[in-house]
């Protein structure tokens, strides 16, 4: 039996499925159940077997379908037939994909922003496919299997035995949750999605002093969660971020009148809600903890009590770090276009403007404007802030001047080759550039003299970022701060997942280490492993304790939930309220 068993029974991994989640407006993605759909393996390579599929039998069938193809409106054809029990998704190499693919609304995140009722579509592609609750169990295959499953459909094509070869599709999760958040969370068949924001500054942030909020979204989606790299949407502006906040730590001492914050936020992807709990919590009557503890707060859980310093009536201006990663390049100028982003009705953006027309002007080959064909501010956290304090001067720089340019935004295509890296380094600087000249809040318009000429971003280290968030975490920088195991270490993956107080994933982590580093208050070269072997509060990196005061992780779980007893509930159905089943 053993023997046999091997023989006729394997299992395909990795294959990455399609998971359902469960909203307010009820569940969406993908149905399976624990003893999984099963059915003999059809295959459709081309159009022309798509268009000409009609089963001749009442046979279960699992369809195999190259990635190409996918997309809603095939789905739509292919379980019309009630023999369908399932799809695979195959794909054989990278340059195996569509022209355009995203599964994700018109407008991200619209009815959480600031225009509820905008007819813009940011996202022009986008289907809404994966906001829909679908029949069947669908997975991707990496080339491996992707292979082996065409090898197998191909044989039950011959038809020298008849069907030889089917395929039971169960993933290790599958939903009995029911049909709201309430009611889930209530059975324990759910949890909330939530990870962790990571906050830094270049200096102990001081309570009395403005804010210059420079912010960036961490997480991304994708119709298959574990393949959701998001290498433009948004990593490009995690990446610009993080190099521009290196490259201004050495000038901390400059005199800046604003000090700059860095706010990279988890799972906006879902209703904004790391800004969301964040821009709650330190804006008037400011968060109350009910049970402290050494460092943290218990109850409610919140990581660190750093956010103290940080008030949302000391926050005067806001840049946020869009899709930076596929800028337009104009052959006439010969400069890679992107563009800065402002809402006239809100707060004053003179001096930011002012700041990134300094900046861009002393970086070759390319150019900011704030002339965009739309008015309204593109989805990002700068949303979040305005509807809390309208005064704030916000703006977005990104890539596009109206639609994205990004066609795969959302979807497993949105890929580390799609990015120009050396457009981002380019833009990296200018950031860097602009933050220090509006922190500076002078009273007369900044001059160049006013900005270091040395200060720009590190090219080496914008395309080693790039590489560990849409390549492996397993790269270079981070090797330098950690030893990785010889186990596998899965692909990156930008889906926020389900939120825990108790950990954090390897790619926040590494975001956290890498601004704890750069822009450390003093450290000391040291043989330490963890950091209990650094004294008086120290956190081990790169094998040397570091004292930093002022970067912190910030609780991103929707304000919509509390926790109490070891249950989670609503407690405020108008917030975003996804769960994972």
């Amino acid at each position: 039996p053993h023997y046999l068993q091997s023989k006729t029974y394997r299992s395909v991994f990795p294959a990455y499925p399609c998971v359902t989640l469960v909203g307010k407006d009820g569940p969406v993605g993908c149905a399976t159940s624990e003893e999984g759909r099963t059915g003999f393996l059809v295959g459709l390579p081309t159009e022309s077997d798509l268009d000409a599929f009609s089963p001749h039998s009442s046979d279960p069938l699992v369809v195999v379908l190259p990635t190409e193809l996918f997309s809603k409106a095939t789905y739509e054809k292919i379980v019309r037939h009630s023999q369908v029990e399932g799809i695979l998704i195959t794909r054989l190499r990278a340059s195996q994909q569509p022209a355009s693919f995203s599964p994700i609304h018109e407008y991200p995140n619209k009815h959480y922003g600031l225009y509820p009722h905008s007819h813009l579509r940011w996202n022009s592609v986008g289907d809404g496919f994966a906001y829909e609750a679908l029949d069947v169990p669908i997975f991707a295959l990496d080339d491996v299997e992707s292979a082996e499953i065409i090898e197998a459909y191909e044989e039950n094509a011959k038809g020298d035995y008849g069907m030889q070869w089917g395929a039971n599709l169960r993933a290790w999760m599958y939903p009995h949750a029911g049909t709201d958040p309430e009611t889930c969370l209530r059975r324990g068949t759910c949890a909330p999605l939530g990870g962790k924001s990571v906050i830094a500054a270049l200096d102990t942030i001081v309570p009395e002093q403005d804010i210059l909020l420079v912010t960036a979204t961490l997480d991304t989606t994708a119709f298959f969660h574990d393949l959701a790299i998001g290498a433009s949407a948004y990593q490009s502006g995690v990446v610009a971020v993080m190099a521009a906040a290196s490259a201004l730590a050495p000038y901390r001492s400059a005199g800046f009148k604003r000090q700059p914050v860095f706010a990279l936020f988890d799972g906006e992807a879902w209703g904004y809600t790391g800004s969301r709990l964040f821009a709650r919590d330190v804006d008037e009557p400011h968060f109350e903890c009910n049970v402290e503890s050494t460092g943290h707060c218990s109850e409610p859980f919140r990581a660190s009590f750093a956010y103290k310093n940080i008030s949302m009536e000391r926050i005067t201006h806001l840049i946020d770090a869009s899709q930076l990663g596929n800028p337009n390049h104009s052959d006439e100028l010969g400069e890679n276009e992107y563009f800065l982003h402002s809402d006239a009705t809100f707060g004053d953006t003179a001096s930011l403007k002012q700041a990134f027309s300094l900046a861009a002007s002393a970086v070759p080959k390319l150019s900011v404007s704030s002339n965009t064909t739309w008015e309204e501010l593109p989805p990002s956290p700068a949303h979040t802030f305005l509807l809390s304090r309208p005064s704030i001067g916000a703006t977005v720089l990104a890539d596009h001047s109206h639609a994205f340019r990004n066609p795969y935004f959302g979807s497993r295509f949105d890929e580390g080759a799609a990015v120009d890296a050396d457009a981002l380094c380019r833009v990296s600087s200018v950031l860097a550039r602009a933050v220090y000249a509006a922190a500076l809040a002078s009273d007369q318009p900044v001059a160049p003299a006013d900005v270091p000429p040395a200060l720009k971003a590190d090219c080496d280290k914008v395309h080693q970022l790039l590489e560990c968030f849409t390549k492996s975490i397993n790269c270079s920088l981070a090797r330098e701060m950690y030893t990785f195991g010889e186990g596998l270490i899965p692909p990156p993956t930008h889906y926020v997942g389900v939120y825990s107080h108790r950990r954090t994933n390897l790619n926040n982590k590494f975001v956290f280490d890498f601004l704890v580093n750069a822009t450390a208050n003093s450290r000391e070269q040291s043989d330490c492993q963890l950091d209990k072997d650094c004294p008086s509060g120290g956190r081990c990196v790169a094998s040397a304790c570091i004292w930093n005061d002022h970067t912190f992780f910030y609780d991103a779980i929707s304000p919509g939930f509390a926790y109490k007893d070891g249950v989670y509930s609503v407690v405020n159905s108008s917030e975003p309220l996804w769960t994972e089943a």
